[in-house]
């Protein structure tokens, strides 16, 4: 006797809705043990039907239960990826010491960011993957390396460094990292014969320097034509200058005495960084032909690559004092600066300092510095502009203390100022239009004056440039870059004044200065007649926070 059909389909929603059920326990069953083999198996079994059975045969969809088998298999798989993440959290020194993870899983704090570590190598990166800047120029890869640390310092800290570079230059990065002891957001320019140089770097950094690298953020910056990828790091042979075996170093003779990856060739993280770059080929030409270096765009990269609410933002050959990361964090989290001074600018004083002096303690070791002709205000006999507003005079008359305090308020501000400052991202960001030297700084800077910023100067900390530069004749390549962005400059201030200039009407008082370098002075005179806007600017820099 034949059964109705309405039974037969009852009979199968029911065996159906069992076999669905029997799945859900058997893969929790599995999550819960970690039985990989288990999942493997169930796995094969739920592709090829329970005990060979497929639903198929029945009038239902196979399609329909691998769906459902995906969609809980997808569910544990996630789950687990969370709880490797909080057992990682829980003992974060096992197994990432020496490690980078991407961007994607360093966060502690958002949701979205919780994936599981990836190791994430340089020789691996693919700048095809980036994205362009605003004018279609150059190629930006955010977050092409990172540090495991990075992100959480950068938040607990409430503070990061920004700083960016060519290959040339990447050498400084050993001190700032060491003197700053906190996150360190920075934008690297390469090119492709220099990314093999870049991956030694990292390699040797990693080893030997772990604890330094593991709180970096490198963003990649290449030109199109010139970088697409970064592949491997080569093998081929360091030559060795000063090694005592007489060995050369390799990449590849891991444990070796001589080798590059050993930690017996361990040295400081700036002479370590000096002897890789002897191997690069002379690039610093690229820079005073028709490709001038895109200082505003790498300065915008790496601020923005900082996760924290302050940004301290300076080049690369300007080293902080020691634990400067720290002192900060105090100043910061006090209530008069964090809730009453959102347009503040903190200015840091910076020195230039002889290089067969010590890098100073304190406060009070630069001033003697000072006072033996082996230090002096940075720009000083260059272009003395640079600092000049933030009368260094009264900083040096401020007390030394041991907490971060404002030695004084910046009230005489004027145009060519150009400060390195702690502030909040929400800051004028620099002009991308500026390409190589010239007005690429003093113009952010100018902005910040115009939108109603203060700034004020801070104490004790400092930040000192190696070498006591002397006022010279300069090259042909950077004057033409510089009459480039002067020119630029006549139609950027013509639009800062569209944009500001209902804001603040007042009349600016402008100090007598000494003479202008050749070429300034015409723009200088511009913008005191032409930009009576600076009233408001200077009065809330009187205002004490």
């Amino acid at each position: 006797m034949r059964r109705p059909m309405w039974k037969i389909h009852c009979m199968t929603v029911v065996f159906l809705t069992g076999i669905n059920f029997y799945l859900l326990v058997k893969l929790l069953h599995c999550a819960e043990k970690g039985n990989d083999h288990n999942r493997t198996s169930l796995a094969e079994s739920s592709s090829s039907g329970i005990f060979g059975w497929y639903p198929g045969q029945h009038g239902h969809s196979r399609s329909q239960l691998d769906v459902q088998v995906k969609g809980i298999w997808k569910t544990l798989q996630l789950a687990e990826r969370r709880t490797k993440i909080q057992q990682q959290q829980q003992h974060p020194s096992a197994g990432l010491k020496n490690h980078f993870r991407s961007a994607w899983g360093n966060d502690n704090d958002k949701s979205w960011l919780k994936e599981p570590d990836v190791v994430l190598d340089s020789s691996t990166l693919d700048l095809q993957l980036g994205r362009w800047d605003d004018s279609r120029r150059f190629v930006i890869r955010d977050f092409a390396v990172t540090g495991h640390q990075f992100h959480s310092t950068a938040v607990s800290h409430n503070v990061c460094l920004a700083t960016q570079s060519s290959l040339d230059r990447l050498h400084w990065l050993g001190e700032s990292a060491d003197h700053w002891r906190g996150a360190i957001s920075f934008a690297i320019y390469l090119d492709d014969e220099e990314v093999s140089i870049f991956n030694k770097v990292i390699t040797h950094m990693r080893r030997c320097h772990a604890d330094l690298l593991a709180n970096i953020a490198f963003h990649v910056i290449s030109s199109p034509g010139q970088s697409t990828a970064l592949p491997a790091a080569s093998s081929a042979t360091l030559a060795s200058s000063s090694g005592s075996s007489g060995k050369p170093w390799t990449e590849t003779d891991d444990g070796d005495d001589g080798s590059f990856g050993s930690t017996a060739n361990c040295t400081g993280p700036s002479e370590a960084l000096t002897w890789l770059l002897k191997e690069r080929p002379s690039l610093s030409a690229k820079w005073e032909s028709g490709r001038p270096y895109p200082q505003n765009l790498m300065r915008n990269v790496a601020r923005k690559g900082c996760p924290s609410h302050y940004v301290l933002l300076l080049d690369v050959d300007v080293i902080p004092s020691y634990n400067m990361a720290e002192s900060l964090v105090e100043f910061l989290d006090r209530p008069s600066v964090a809730a009453h001074c959102a347009k503040c600018a903190f200015v840091v004083s910076t020195y230039e300092l002889d290089y067969s002096a010590d890098f100073p303690q304190n406060k009070s070791q630069l001033l003697a510095l000072e006072n033996q002709g082996r230090a002096q205000p940075f720009h000083l006999k260059a272009f003395r502009y640079n600092q000049f507003a933030s009368n260094l005079t009264r900083w040096r008359q401020t007390s030394e203390t041991d907490q971060v305090v404002i030695s004084h308020n910046v009230t005489n501000y004027e145009f060519f100022y150009e400060p390195f400052y702690i502030a909040r991202d929400d800051a004028p960001p620099h002009d991308e239009r500026f390409l190589g030297y010239g007005f690429t700084r003093n113009t952010q800077v100018y902005e910040m004056a115009l939108s109603g910023w203060s700034f004020h100067v801070l104490s004790p900390i400092f930040t000192i440039h190696w070498g006591m530069q002397m006022k010279q004749r300069r090259p042909a390549w950077r004057k033409n870059q510089m009459d480039r962005n002067r020119r630029l400059f006549d139609v950027i201030h013509h639009e800062l004044k569209a944009k500001y200039g209902l804001l603040n009407k007042s009349p600016v008082r402008w100090h007598p200065k000494p003479a202008a370098p050749s070429g300034i002075g015409r723009l200088n005179s511009d913008v005191k007649q032409q930009h009576p806007l600076l009233a408001a600017a200077k009065s809330a820099a009187r205002t004490s926070i």
